[in-house]
């Protein structure tokens, strides 16, 4: 949550608007199951916890099994969720966040609008 979070912040108040779309394109590049959890997580947070804790009992079992590959998915699922939550929380929230990654609003909107850093 915090590396999304400070990803967008340290673009935004250091003026660095042209990474946004770098980011933005680091999610376009995550596969259709990753976008897809992310996008059924955003701005929902209870649903964000019962996704991540079900993905980490998930990828215990399939540890547990020697499933690694599966365990690594469910673990990158996690991490995304978390990560692109943080972003978009950044960013002003979950619809802004839709907006700005499927480019209907410009990045430079960004810097106006970003929420305050957490303290």
């Amino acid at each position: 949550h915090a590396y999304g979070h400070t990803d967008v912040l340290l673009a935004i108040k250091r003026g660095h608007l042209s990474v946004l779309p770098e980011i933005f394109g680091w999610y376009h590049n995550r596969g259709l199951i990753i976008r897809t959890f992310v996008q059924l997580s955003l701005g929902r947070k209870k649903l964000q916890r019962v996704l991540v804790q079900m993905l980490k009992l998930g990828a215990g079992i399939c540890d547990l099994l020697g499933l690694r590959r599966l365990s690594h998915d469910a673990y990158s699922i996690i991490f995304n969720i978390r990560y692109w939550n943080g972003a978009a929380e950044q960013l002003g929230g979950a619809d802004r966040f839709r907006r700005l990654v499927v480019g209907m609003e410009s990045p430079s909107n960004a810097k106006r609008e970003a929420t305050p850093p957490l303290q």
